[in-house]
């Protein structure tokens, strides 16, 4: 089974906060941390990342904007 990582990253930063192992929940839980960081005025980028691989599997920018929506990116 594939596990995941969700990573802030700034250009300075990049931390874990969160693991999951299945890649649909884990598109729900980039959603849900992404919600939060933005609310609490974090700037960056928010990744999930293949454990195995080291792969960014997807993106989502966080908002610098207060009610501006960010697409999710799949790479």
């Amino acid at each position: 089974m594939k596990t995941y990582r969700v990573e802030p990253r700034t250009a300075d930063t990049v931390e874990i906060v969160a693991h999951t192992s299945d890649v649909h929940a884990s598109q729900e839980d980039l959603s849900h941390h992404a919600a939060r960081l933005s609310a609490t005025g974090a700037t960056g980028e928010l990744v999930l990342v293949d454990e195995t691989t080291g792969e960014d599997v997807a993106r989502r920018y966080l908002q610098t904007v207060s009610g501006e929506t960010d697409d999710i990116g799949i790479t």
